[in-house]
């Protein structure tokens, strides 16, 4: 992977008509989010999943995270395999990486299995618009598997989140060219 750009951020007035919707706003924590400018050089990444990932989909939230953030997942999933002795097996550091990602940026079991990455990387003077903030504790299974949920809920079994997400709207008009900067879909 390349080496990290730091991104700059900066609280905006949002662009006519971006506004964040109710149950977007209902995945930060109390302190809510801002709306922010993102100014490149630098790099996003937005966890998949591999077997539904579209890349023509536009959806009105993705949820995203500064590389470095992701850089420091993989890297303490391979201090943590390596005190184990299990050395850089890529299979293990992905899936070690998974688990702690999905703590940080509580995204439910059942949302997404988390296998695939795309980067957004901005060049310098490229800018985005994003909702910026702290995502809220999940419970590990949502409300969609009633089922599970009961039982993860039962088992004391929930997601801390309190992460920086960032969540960008790529239908509005002032971030569709950004779109072009997306690669991937990637394997941790």
């Amino acid at each position: 992977m390349d080496e990290a750009m730091s991104l700059f951020i900066r609280h905006a007035k949002p662009p006519e008509g971006l506004n964040t919707a109710s149950a977007i706003r209902a995945t930060f924590d109390s302190s809510g989010s801002s709306i922010q400018k993102i100014i490149g050089p630098g790099s996003l990444i937005r966890l998949v999943d591999g077997s539904r990932y579209n890349p023509n989909h536009i959806s009105p939230a993705e949820y995203w995270m500064d590389e470095e953030v992701f850089r420091r997942a993989l890297a303490a999933a391979h201090q943590d395999l390596k005190g184990q002795g299990h050395g850089a097996r890529q299979d293990l550091l992905g899936l070690h990486a998974r688990f702690q990602l999905r703590d940080g940026l509580a995204v439910s079991r059942d949302w997404s299995n988390l296998d695939r990455y795309i980067r957004l990387t901005l060049p310098a003077g490229a800018s985005i618009y994003a909702s910026v903030g702290r995502t809220r504790t999940q419970p590990y299974y949502s409300s969609s598997k009633p089922e599970d949920q009961a039982r993860a809920t039962a088992a004391g079994v929930s997601l801390p989140g309190l992460s920086q997400q960032i969540v960008i709207n790529f239908q509005h008009e002032a971030n569709k060219p950004a779109r072009r900067f997306i690669t991937g879909p990637h394997l941790f």
